[in-house]
C-alpha cells in the first residue's frame, strides 16, 4: 500500500513538474516493533521498487531522517544513499534531528547527498515541529552549516504545533531571516 501511494505521488509529482518526492524510511509502531534489521530491509525493497518508476518519470526519491523511523541517523541516512549510489537524495529536518543527534553536525555529515533541508523547532526531550525559540534547535548554527556546505536548495519551514499558524509564522520569519533564510512568499495573517 505504501509504495503504491508513492508511486501514485511520484506521477503527481511529474504533472505538476516537482522534481523531487519525499519519503520517510518507515515507522516503527512503540508497541508492536519490528526489528531493525526486517524493517530496513522493507524499506530497502520498497526503494528498489519505486526507483524505476520515479526515475522513468524524471523524479528523484528524497528519504527524510525521522525520530521514530528505522534510519534516523545522518550516518544511517549516509550508508542508505551510498547504498543506491546517489540515485537517492537525501532530506535533513532539524527537529527530527535534535532528538537523537546534534542537527548542524548531522547535515554536515550528509552533504552530499542533501536536496532538501526542513527546519523547525523541537526539545531534545519530546519530538515535535515547533516555533522558533520554543525547543533546543540552534538556527544561527544550522543555518552556518547550510552556509558552510554551500546549500542552495529550498529550506521548509515547518510548523506543526501552532494555534495561528499563519500569524506565527509570519512572526517567526524574521528571524529566520536573521540566519539567512528568505521566504519566496510571506504568508499574511
Amino acid at each position: 500500500l505504501s509504495v503504491r501511494q508513492v508511486a501514485q505521488a511520484v506521477q503527481l509529482a511529474h504533472d505538476i513538474e516537482a522534481p523531487t518526492v519525499v519519503v520517510v524510511p518507515g515507522r516503527r509502531h512503540p508497541m508492536v516493533r519490528l526489528p531493525v534489521a526486517g524493517a530496513r530491509r522493507v524499506f530497502l525493497r520498497s526503494i528498489e521498487d519505486l526507483l524505476p518508476v520515479a526515475e522513468g518519470l524524471g523524479i528523484r526519491i528524497a528519504v527524510e531522517n525521522t525520530a521514530y523511523g528505522v534510519m534516523g541517523t545522518a550516518p544511517e541516512l549516509v550508508a542508505l544513499a551510498d547504498e543506491f549510489n546517489g540515485a537517492i537524495g537525501l532530506v535533513y529536518d532539524s527537529a527530527n534531528a535534535i532528538v537523537q543527534e546534534d542537527p548542524a553536525e548531522g547535515v554536515r555529515i550528509i552533504a552530499e547527498h542533501l536536496v532538501l533541508a526542513h527546519i523547525s523547532d523541537s526539545p531534545r526531550t519530546r519530538w515535535t515541529h515547533a516555533r522558533v525559540g520554543s525547543g533546543d534547535v540552534d538556527f544561527a548554527r544550522f543555518a552556518a552549516a547550510l552556509r558552510d556546505l554551500g546549500f542552495k536548495g529550498t529550506t521548509v519551514y515547518e510548523l506543526l504545533e501552532a494555534k495561528h499558524p499563519i500569524a506565527e509564522m509570519a512572526e517567526d520569519l524574521p528571524q529566520l531571516a536573521t540566519w539567512g533564510w528568505s521566504p519566496a512568499t510571506v504568508p499574511t495573517p
